[in-house]
């Protein structure tokens, strides 16, 4: 298996379907009991921090990665992670999957106190009403690059999409999936990331590593993670822990606003508060204002692009980093159609929508992610104060003239 085909099947996972389906005659033994890499070689790693969410709500941040010395990952994981942190009051409400991720914990996490885990895998056809509720419930898991919902579920669901950040508050006005895109994000190094023809067309970018609690108080202190991983010949576990020294959270941070190239791509004027040393600034092009198909030609629906960067000023977003076209001649499009060029494919009367957000963080966030440390078990994830914190800004919803 090269490095590319492992990216592709664990940073948006297509779970081995085929392999877990032919363990499926033993009901003691659960199809989902299966894992393609030897779970003892796997290390895991642990960091945490406080979260500046929006500049209204603050949280926990937690950087936890499990690798093999290939860089692969397990199919299955059940992780927990405790330590001295104080849970929302409110439990979350559970999932099919028993997952109360969406808005909050469980109440037996509550309950517990300090304690945020996942589900044991159960065997297929059990009732929802028999699944333990937790944070992550069966789907979710810890992989290479973090916490994401890519356990099977006895459904069949192969395809996965990371969780919605912030967790515990996934419905907020300002919540973003965390896929990375061209030119931050960009595995062939073409300029088009997972959207240049080689992949599947419903992978839409790379998993950035974001586990953002919203609502919950991290405390100093120690912090301990532990992973069950299930395989046929009983289970595996993976221990990490972490030490949070002092809580230090950063200051917010504004999404900067698009000035146009008038080509496709623009600038970006990023202002970064003392501590930030590593930004991403993300940007989601949800298609032409009118809702008519947009100068992606053949790749209709979202596309999200994402700049790096390590100090306060201007960057730039290329002007053609946009999704391969799906037919002849497979040409890269513009990164963020104008209404000219809508206009030049289409009966258009309008350019795209698109959203911006800044993320800040005081730890290397990009370096560490799986796309640039294939075969690093343990890459560097801990700030040089010993901490992990980040900070998100709201929402900035523009539009491409």
């Amino acid at each position: 298996m090269n490095d590319l085909t492992k990216f592709r099947n664990l940073v948006v996972p297509a779970v081995a379907l085929a392999a877990i389906a032919g363990c499926a005659g033993n009901a003691a033994s659960p199809p989902e009991a299966v894992t393609v890499v030897s779970p003892s070689t796997a290390k895991a790693q642990l960091a945490v921090g406080t979260a500046n969410l929006f500049g209204t709500i603050t949280g926990m941040n937690v950087v936890a990665t499990m690798r093999t010395p290939s860089g692969s990952s397990v199919l299955l994981s059940t992780p927990t992670l405790t330590g001295p942190f104080v849970l929302p009051a409110t439990p979350g409400t559970k999932t099919s999957t028993g997952a109360t991720i969406a808005d909050g914990p469980s109440a037996s996490e509550i309950a517990t106190g300090g304690v945020i885990s996942g589900t044991p895998q159960v065997t297929p056809g059990t009732p929802a009403s028999q699944i333990a509720a937790t944070t992550f419930g069966i789907r979710g898991g810890l992989f290479a690059n973090g916490f994401i919902p890519a356990n099977a579920d006895n459904v069949g669901n192969a395809r996965v999409t990371p969780y919605t950040q912030p967790l515990y508050d996934q419905n907020d006005t300002n919540a973003f999936v965390p896929l990375g895109g061209p030119p931050a994000f960009d595995p062939n190094g073409n300029g088009e990331g997972t959207r240049d023809g080689t992949f599947d067309p419903s992978v839409l970018g790379i998993y950035e590593g974001l586990n953002i609690f919203a609502g919950v108080t991290p405390k100093t202190g120690a912090y301990a993670l532990s992973v069950v991983i299930p395989t046929n010949s009983g289970n595996t576990t993976i221990a990490a822990s972490a030490n949070l020294p002092t809580l230090v959270a950063l200051g917010t941070v504004t999404a900067p606003t698009f000035v146009p190239s008038g080509k496709g791509g623009g600038t970006f004027a990023v202002t970064l508060p003392g501590g930030v040393t590593d930004a991403l600034v993300s940007v989601t092009d949800n298609g032409a204002a009118d809702g008519k198909p947009n100068c992606h030609l053949g790749n209709p629906g979202t596309a999200y692009y994402t700049i790096h960067a390590t100090a306060s000023g201007t960057v730039t977003l290329p002007d053609l980093d946009g999704p391969k076209t799906a037919t002849a001649p497979f040409a890269a499009t513009p990164t963020i159609c104008t209404a000219a060029q809508n206009a030049a494919v289409q009966n258009m009367s309008g350019g795209d929508t698109f959203t911006v957000q800044l993320i800040g963080a005081d730890y290397p966030l990009y370096a560490s992610n799986y796309l640039f440390n294939l075969t690093t078990q343990l890459p560097s994830i801990v700030g040089p104060a010993g901490t992990d914190d980040i900070t998100v800004s709201v929402i900035s919803a523009q539009t491409s003239t």
